[in-house]
């Protein structure tokens, strides 16, 4: 769980922050939500050949950004909390 806690630091707390006060907050999230998927999103589609999953761990992550800022003040605990939910769905799913 600490690396999806680290993640959501650094992409949701510290490139959001500094992304949206550079270029507000749509650019901003769409850019941290691209480096975000690209990290994730595309090595599991390659190594999985999962297309749907592989388009929502690209898509999901500017989601998670709006949630963080315009649903919760900032606070990266929803963010925090969904990444935890999708790790472990994926590894139940992944080892059935």
């Amino acid at each position: 769980m600490c690396t999806g806690f680290c993640e959501e630091v650094f992409f949701r707390g510290f490139l959001l922050k500094r992304f949206e006060a550079r270029f507000g907050f749509l650019l901003g999230n769409t850019l941290q939500g691209f480096l975000f998927g690209l990290l994730h999103g595309i090595p599991f589609g390659i190594t999985t050949g999962k297309v749907m999953v592989t388009i929502l761990l690209t898509v999901l992550p500017g989601t998670l950004g709006w949630l963080n800022e315009k649903g919760f003040n900032g606070s990266i605990f929803p963010s925090w909390l969904v990444h935890g939910i999708l790790i472990f769905v994926l590894h139940v799913w992944n080892y059935r």
